[in-house]
């Protein structure tokens, strides 16, 4: 719940390991560029996510509400809710 947030525009869950794969429409800025995020996978309490050369790990807890509404499980029509996250330290390269 509250992970795909609205641009989304393709995927494939690999379901043996539980990896968001192929991700479309995703994108972050890192500096100065905006890059794709193209994979999303759990490791215990945290989510990586993956630009291709580098990933950056999440507490899961950070995606428990819905990303366009603010809300989780039990959402009403409220205004969108502006929040930070929590972001680990480390950038991982596979560089």
């Amino acid at each position: 719940m509250g992970i795909l947030p609205k641009g989304v525009t393709g995927y494939d869950l690999d379901r043996s390991n539980g990896k968001l794969k192929d991700l479309t429409g995703v994108s972050v800025k890192v500096l100065f560029l905006w890059l794709n995020i193209v994979e999303v996978s759990r490791r215990g309490d945290d989510l990586d996510f993956s630009v291709g050369i580098a990933s950056a790990s999440f507490p899961i807890d950070n995606f428990y509400e819905c990303p366009q509404c603010g809300c989780g499980l039990n959402c009403s029509p409220a205004p969108p809710q502006v929040r930070k996250i929590k972001m680990k330290k480390s950038l991982v390269s596979s560089i």
